[in-house]
């Protein structure tokens, strides 16, 4: 999964990279030369619809957000909710599963401070608006 996140408090756009525990090893330095360009998703496109996994586009963070590379991230509740249509006031159709995750940062906008590559991260996304994020020490 790889996600940007605004550090500024506005939207974050998130979407799903599916990582499994046998990828584990991967060459970080590798990854960020070269940042794929399209990611797996778990899709809906209407409420109660099909769940679907596609690919989709890896969002270019802007100046201030950083890009996240998810490395666990559930499916909850509020997941279930938002899939149902019983959030319908706070979210939108064309969603992709997981909201809370964590991860290492790949890429740091210009305009962030106190990030860097490898940082170690974990995001929170409510009602597609920035909720938190915060540093895994380690």
């Amino acid at each position: 999964m790889l996600a940007t996140l605004n550090c500024s408090g506005s939207r974050v756009g998130i979407s799903c990279h599916c990582l499994f525990k046998n990828q584990a090893a991967f060459n970080f330095a590798r990854f960020l030369a070269s940042i794929p360009t399209t990611q797996r998703a778990l899709y809906f496109e209407k409420y109660n619809g099909p769940l679907e996994v596609k690919k989709i586009p890896v969002p270019k963070p802007a100046e201030d957000e950083l890009l996240v590379r998810i490395r666990y991230s559930g499916i909850c509740h509020t997941d279930l909710h938002v899939w149902l249509g019983d959030l319908k006031a706070y979210s939108k159709e064309k969603l992709v599963g997981g909201h809370e995750g964590a991860g290492e940062v790949v890429k740091v906008g210009s305009k962030v401070a106190g990030w860097k590559n490898g940082d170690l991260a974990g995001i929170k996304v409510f009602f597609s608006r920035f909720y938190s994020s915060f540093r895994i020490s380690s």
